[in-house]
């Protein structure tokens, strides 16, 4: 074996877990990262050690040039030795990044929490990823604020869209006092006003899941919310980098604008969810340093 596949095997091994990503074209992009240091791991040199012939297939993979397929995945997982839960993860990434429905990708997601579970000792950790992983457990937080909440699962079940099980209530009530999230005053539920923040071995894969949840939802509220009652909208710009940036920072002061208008709000009866995606169509492609032409 190479002993450029020994390093890379090793810092698989001691580093960078497949388990603490969630795309895998971050997680070659931080092997490549750390195999270049010193600027002489070429990307043939990479491929070599990941079990292909000496081209520039990684970068391609990397760069989202061309897709990893779950045979090419294999290959992958071989050269790197994963082994076990790191190996099933893997090959989750890889179903997740081709899927072409909804319904794959939350198959492929669900299937990354069960194993990211598995494989985290704290039971706090775990909790934060069950939390984020529902949609419905943000949204009874929040109930809980509501003047005219009765505190009981039955009364969540009557009040919440869309519909869950009495059972659902009940595990989010509990899970909820487990991350001190709320606390019970006598018969009472009261929230504790403390944020969650979630260490970085459950973020990424916590985020994910949250947003995909609530993109389903943010679609079937199409057909089962009255239009009346619900605000979707949609424009396709054109912009350059200076334009990008911009756009971004109207987004983070409006959602700003809208904590400070909630926290104002006296006689609260209702709770929305808004989201707001930003993403390319088209994106320049990134300009690959020219190699520098050797003296004689």
């Amino acid at each position: 074996m190479k002993d450029t596949r020994k390093k890379l095997r090793t810092l698989v091994a001691d580093q960078f877990k497949p388990s603490d990503f969630v795309d895998y074209k971050s997680f070659l992009a931080a092997l490549y990262k750390a195999m270049n240091e010193d600027s002489k791991y070429s990307y043939v040199q990479f491929a070599e050690d990941c079990g292909f012939k000496p081209t520039n297939i990684m970068y391609q993979y990397m760069q989202g040039v061309r897709r990893l397929t779950l045979k090419a995945g294999k290959e992958i997982e071989k050269a790197l030795g994963l082994k076990k839960a790191e190996r099933r993860y893997f090959e989750q990434m890889v179903v997740l990044a081709g899927a072409t429905s909804g319904e794959a990708r939350d198959s492929a997601l669900t299937k990354m929490r069960f194993i990211k579970d598995g494989k985290l000792d704290s039971s706090r950790e775990k909790d934060q990823l069950q939390f984020l992983g529902e949609w419905y457990h943000p949204v009874i937080l929040e109930m809980i604020s509501l003047p005219d909440f009765d505190h009981s699962p039955e009364w969540i079940v009557d009040n919440i869209v869309p519909k869950i099980k009495v059972d659902e209530a009940k595990r989010s009530l509990e899970l909820l006092l487990d991350l001190d999230l709320i606390r019970l005053e006598g018969n009472t539920y009261q929230t504790t006003g403390k944020s969650m923040n979630t260490g970085h071995r459950v973020r990424s894969l916590a985020f994910s899941s949250y947003h995909q949840n609530m993109l389903k939802i943010s679609q079937e509220s199409l057909a089962n919310v009255e239009a009346t009652q619900r605000n979707i909208s949609a424009v396709t710009v054109s912009v350059d980098e200076d334009g990008y940036k911009e756009i971004k920072q109207l987004i983070h002061d409006f959602n700003e604008k809208v904590m400070q208008l909630a926290e104002k709000q006296k006689e609260n009866d209702r709770i929305y969810q808004m989201n707001i995606q930003l993403f390319p169509f088209r994106c320049p492609k990134p300009k690959r340093k020219k190699k520098k032409e050797s003296r004689t």
